[in-house]
Parts: C-alpha cells; sequence; structure tokens
C-alpha cells in the first residue's frame, strides 16, 4: 500500500471512530470515501440503509471547508444536521420555512468559517440571493443526496435539480461531485450523470441482496383481516403504508380497535403534531404507524420488524426503498405487499385521469397568475402564497385538475410548488438591546408587545422563537388583530423578523410571466408513458412467480442473482418439490402395501411423524381428489392404473 492510501486510510477511520463511533467502514463506504478524497466525482447508488451519509460526511470532515449537501425535504435535511450536531460536527440547513433575514445570518456564519456542512433544498440553491454567496464560501465538496430527483425517469422527479449544473461556475475552485440515491435502474443513473454533467464519474452500485429481508406479496379481497393477522403475528415495529391520508386514520382506528397500538401520520397534520407522532412511534411508545410516503424519509429507526403496503406503490423504486426501511439492524424482517384484482385497473385508470393537456396546462397558469395579480414580465425570483379552494372556486376550475395542472408545470420547470405545510409563527429581534429600548420608549403603543417578547422568550436576538398571537393578545387584554398588526409594524421598521403561521401552499417562479402560454407538453406524455411502464413493472413483480429478491436486483442492476430461498415465491417452489416428494412417498407405499397386504387411509399415515402428518393428510386427499389413488368398497387405497 503506498503511504498516502496507508494515511488516507488511517484519517477517515479516525473520523469515523471519533464522530460516529464505529471501528471500520461497511462494504462500500471506503471506496466511495476515498474517490472522492482524491477529488473524482462519484454516483453511489446504496439501497435504504445502506449508510449512504456517512459515505460524504466523512470525506467532508477530511477535505475540511465546507461541504455543500443539496436535499429536497425539509425533514430529512433536519434530520442530518441534527445528527451531525449530536457528534459535534457544525452544520446547519436552510429551507422555504426561514426568512431571508434568518438565512442570511447563517450564510455570515458560513463566510467566517464556523459552518462544516450547509443543507439547502434546490430551490434556495438556484435563487439569486444564496448564489450570490456562493464565490466567497470555502466549498470543497458539492453533494446531491435523492439524485434520482433530478432524473425525469425518476420516481420523484424535482424540476429545480435540472439547475444544479449552473452553479457550478461559481465555486471558486473545482470540486468533486457527488450524487447518491438509494434506487436507481441503468436508465435513471444515465440520466443523472447526463444532467448533473459528470459523465465520467465513477460510479459504485450497493449490494441490493439483502439476506435478512423476507419479500412477499398477497393477493387477498380481505385485506383488513390479513393487516390485522400480519401485525398480530409481528410483535416489533411496524410501518403499514396506505395510498391516501383518510385511509391512515381509517387503519389506525381499525388496529386500535383490536388492541394494536398505532398511529397515524400524514402530510396534512401540522409540522408540530407530525413530530410528536414520528417521536410516540421512534420510542416504541406505539407500535404501529400508519402512514401515507409522506413518512419516512430521513426517519431511520434500525428495529423496524415489519414494512407491509396496504395497495400497490405506483413504481417498483417507490416501494424498493420504502419496503426497504424494514430491518436496518440486521434482523429477519418482513417486506409485504397487499393487493387485490382490482386494484391495479383502478391504479391504471386514475393514472390515465391525471394526465394533463397542453390546453389545461395554459388554463391553470393563467388562472393562478391571474389570481395573484401578477402582470406579464414580473414574478421572476418571487415567491407567493396561494390557496387552492379559491382558484378553483374564482375561476371555476375543478380543484384536482387545477392541483394536477399546477404539478405539470412544475414539471415543465415554470415555477416550484411547494404543497400546504403547516408551521409556527416565529419572531427574532434584528437589532441590540440598547435600540429595543429606545423604540420602546419611542413607540408607547408597542412597549408591552416588546417587554412580553423580551421577558418570555430566552435566545430571541439570536434565533427565531415560536409564537402564539393568541396567547399574547390576551395578555396584552387586546384582539388577536391588534396583535398582529403591531408585531407587522415593528417588522416592517426592522426591529424584529416576523414570521407569520403559514397555512397555505407556495409557488416560487424562477422567470417572469410570459404571455406565450404554447408550453412543449412533450415532456408530460413521454413521462405518462413511462410512469405507465413503471406500474405495469409493480404488477409484474406482484403475479411474477420467481424469487422477489433476484426481481429486484435484476431490475435495478440486470444482475441475475440466486433465488434467496426466503421470499414467499420460494418458499412456495420448495413446498411444490416436498409436496412431489410426498407424492412418490404416497403412491410407493400404496403399491407396496397392497402387493403385500391392503392398507386403509387410516394405517397408512399412522406411521407418518406428527410434524409431516397434515402435509402427507393433504396431499393424499389431492392425489384422491384427482383420480390417481381411490378407495375401493372395502376401505381399501389401491391405484387407479392398477
Amino acid at each position: 500500500m503506498c503511504l498516502f492510501c496507508a494515511a488516507y486510510n488511517m484519517q477517515a477511520v479516525q473520523i469515523l471512530k471519533k464522530y460516529w463511533k464505529y471501528s471500520q467502514f461497511r462494504p462500500g463506504q471506503e471506496q466511495i470515501v476515498q474517490q472522492i478524497v482524491n477529488g473524482n466525482n462519484v454516483i453511489a447508488v446504496l439501497p435504504t440503509g445502506g449508510g449512504k451519509s456517512i459515505c460524504f460526511q466523512v470525506p467532508g470532515m477530511i477535505l475540511g471547508g465546507i461541504t455543500l449537501v443539496i436535499s429536497p425535504l425539509i425533514a430529512l435535511m433536519k434530520d442530518q444536521v441534527e445528527q451531525l450536531e449530536k457528534r459535534g460536527i457544525r452544520a446547519v440547513a436552510m429551507h422555504s420555512h426561514m426568512a431571508w433575514k434568518e438565512q442570511r445570518n447563517l450564510m455570515e456564519k458560513a463566510l467566517q468559517g464556523e459552518i462544516n456542512f450547509i443543507y439547502v433544498s434546490p430551490e434556495r440553491l438556484v435563487s439569486q440571493n444564496f448564489r450570490e454567496y456562493l464565490p466567497n464560501l470555502d466549498v470543497r465538496l458539492l453533494v446531491i443526496d435523492e439524485a434520482h430527483c433530478i432524473s425525469q425517469w425518476g420516481y420523484d422527479f424535482r424540476p429545480p435539480y435540472l439547475r444544479i449544473a449552473e452553479v457550478y461556475e461559481l465555486f471558486a475552485n473545482k470540486i468533486p461531485v457527488c450524487a447518491f440515491t438509494a434506487s436507481a435502474t441503468f436508465e435513471v443513473r444515465e440520466d443523472i450523470k447526463r444532467k448533473l454533467e459528470i459523465e465520467s464519474a465513477w460510479e459504485f452500485i450497493g449490494d441490493f441482496a439483502r439476506d435478512n429481508l423476507n419479500f412477499g406479496v398477497f393477493c387477498t379481497a380481505n385485506k383488513n383481516g390479513k393487516i390485522l393477522e400480519l401485525c398480530r403475528k409481528i410483535k416489533g415495529s411496524i410501518i403499514v403504508f396506505v395510498n391516501s391520508r383518510r385511509e391512515t386514520e381509517e387503519y389506525a382506528s381499525f388496529l386500535q380497535n383490536y388492541g394494536i397500538e398505532s398511529e397515524f401520520y400524514h402530510a396534512g397534520l401540522s409540522a408540530q403534531t407530525r413530530t410528536e407522532k414520528q417521536e410516540i412511534w421512534m420510542q416504541n411508545k406505539k407500535r404501529v404507524m400508519v402512514c401515507t410516503n409522506a413518512f419516512g424519509m430521513g426517519v431511520d429507526k434500525p428495529d423496524v420488524e415489519m414494512v407491509l403496503h396496504v395497495q400497490p406503490s405506483l413504481s417498483p423504486e417507490a416501494y424498493y426503498q420504502e419496503a426497504g426501511r424494514a430491518g436496518r439492524n440486521g434482523n429477519t424482517s418482513w417486506c409485504i405487499l397487499l393487493f387485490e384484482e382490482n386494484d391495479f385497473n383502478l391504479l391504471f385508470k386514475r393514472l390515465n385521469q391525471s394526465y394533463i393537456s397542453a390546453s389545461e396546462c395554459s388554463n391553470v397558469y393563467n388562472a393562478v397568475l391571474n389570481y395573484l395579480n401578477v402582470p406579464p414580465g414580473a414574478g421572476a425570483e418571487n415567491s407567493y402564497a396561494i390557496n387552492l379552494e379559491q382558484i378553483a372556486q374564482r375561476y371555476q376550475v375543478e380543484i384536482m385538475r387545477l392541483y394536477l395542472g399546477i404539478k405539470a408545470l412544475e414539471t415543465l420547470g415554470i415555477w416550484v410548488f411547494t404543497e400546504s405545510d403547516w408551521s409556527p409563527s416565529k419572531v427574532m429581534l434584528m437589532e441590540n438591546n440598547a435600540v429595543i429600548y429606545n423604540a420602546k420608549v419611542k413607540y408607547k403603543h408597542l412597549s408591552g408587545l416588546l417587554n412580553y417578547l423580551l421577558r418570555n422568550y430566552s435566545g430571541i436576538f439570536d434565533q427565531h422563537v415560536r409564537i402564539n398571537e393568541s396567547n399574547i393578545a390576551k395578555y396584552l387584554h387586546e384582539d388577536e388583530a391588534i396583535t398582529v398588526k403591531k408585531l407587522l409594524e415593528l417588522s416592517n421598521m426592522g426591529y424584529i423578523d416576523y414570521q407569520p403561521k403559514n397555512e397555505n401552499s407556495k409557488i416560487f417562479m424562477p422567470h417572469e410571466r410570459t404571455v406565450y402560454t404554447d408550453f412543449d407538453t412533450q415532456r408530460l406524455k413521454d413521462l405518462h408513458e413511462h410512469k405507465v411502464s413503471q406500474l405495469q413493472v409493480m404488477q409484474s413483480y406482484c403475479v411474477n412467480p420467481s424469487c422477489r429478491s433476484a426481481f429486484w436486483e435484476y431490475h435495478f442492476i440486470q444482475k441475475n442473482a440466486n433465488d434467496c430461498q426466503h421470499c414467499d415465491n420460494c418458499k412456495s417452489k420448495k413446498e411444490d418439490t416436498n409436496n412431489l416428494h410426498i407424492d412418490e412417498v404416497l403412491l410407493k407405499k400404496i403399491g407396496t402395501k397392497i402387493k403385500l397386504n391392503p392398507i386403509t387411509q387410516h394405517n397408512l399415515l399412522r406411521d407418518i411423524k406428527n410434524s409431516q402428518y397434515k402435509k402427507y393428510l393433504v396431499n393424499l386427499r389431492w392425489l384422491i381428489d384427482n383420480k390417481q389413488v381411490k378407495t375401493n368398497r372395502e376401505g381399501l387405497l389401491e391405484w387407479v392404473n392398477k
């Protein structure tokens, strides 16, 4: 081993031990770390639970400076930042719930070298305000997490990811670009490399054969009964995925009624409620989490014993990533999917109904921007709160078509859409104590409010704190509307940064409004066809009699793997082989006994061991039903052909 490699290995392992308390890397991690430290671009596909964050966090610490991580979900960013901070590593997240003043304060700290990792959403990365800082930041590594979002063939395509390559020229030096994902086919990986302009990147594909996972599919019209049976059989922690918010509550209530402690989770709940529910489940206070796919990203619970899908997922990538949250501790776990005959008919029908035409895109575009009073030539780099119900009512658009049209326009890169995501009101004092004191003297009608903020919220000079306008109004003996007006007045004068609670969806417009709405919708047609083909793959997975684990290895890495021997199909094959053996034994015993001494069914099975008795009985009845063996008038068994 060369001296450089030996020194690198020692440094990497030392950092791993110091911050993560691990004595060695998992298979594949060390090779990825070494490639990054050597300055190479990397694309790595590591199945869920494969430890991909360590693969860029360790080299980030080795390289020094700032590691810039692009991540699609606020919850995922917050979780990773929290984990890094617990290890004594300086990290921050910048996202849409933060005011620009707060983001600016964080950027100033980054300029002073006080931050190791900056997590940003792709929307923040491409905003002009953020870009202005990039040339002066000591960025030494760029990481794209959940990189499948950059590909229109990925299951969770995010248009802002397409603009990532634009920022390369803003960095002071050439730095390695690394893309990580848990699920990407060859087609998606090639698309990622093209879009990121890293065609020659070193590529690592992890092992998709997770021997501790038992995959299974049940076709059943009685899903409630099967869910109850499985949740009773599996005694540990369980995730149950459903397709709608309504079903999360219904199935959680159903399980509760049968004595199974359950919680429900979906994106329509407030951020605080979602956090509370997640913690209840993480701490094993409730065993089962019934949720939509809004749950799970960034949730690292190692002891999940079963992931149960009540309906088929729309894509194999989405299903595999969600199912892969089971068994991260290496213990035997189950990934079960339920479906009934009509499920796929309904899914294909809904998929076709969700297609948005070019004329609908034009109508939705104009309806939204007319509602916002954005004139042609305006709106670029601005974010707007929108209320879908109000728009639908004002312009007589069916609300689901409006929603689908907004999402389609996001796919075309016209705007960025953030669905309704409740966040509490927050306040931060923007001036020092002396200036605030002068404000109290100068503006008597605001002094009571400022006194309340100073007395009740520690740290309000350093960071945003959550407030409740209703409680403040009660304390001040005034209407809540007056309190809100005072907060806005102080914010407008620059004494505070006030962020009212958010209950609306938002759109961010990277470009100005255009009068030409003949959008090129060929991408929408291509995506629709791709989604249909993805659903067909899921249908094939459900009805295919081959090994489930081998199915996934071939789908992702075109590898013809050996049968796993423990999925439902492999067990079924084993049963078929055993049954064939049993048939041969029965026929031989019957033939032998008849030649020497005619035998009854009772006497034939009397010699069979208790553990095998039921199987022999079932197979004997099958032989009788299929007229290979018969019972004669004396009650004795004989071959039909004898």
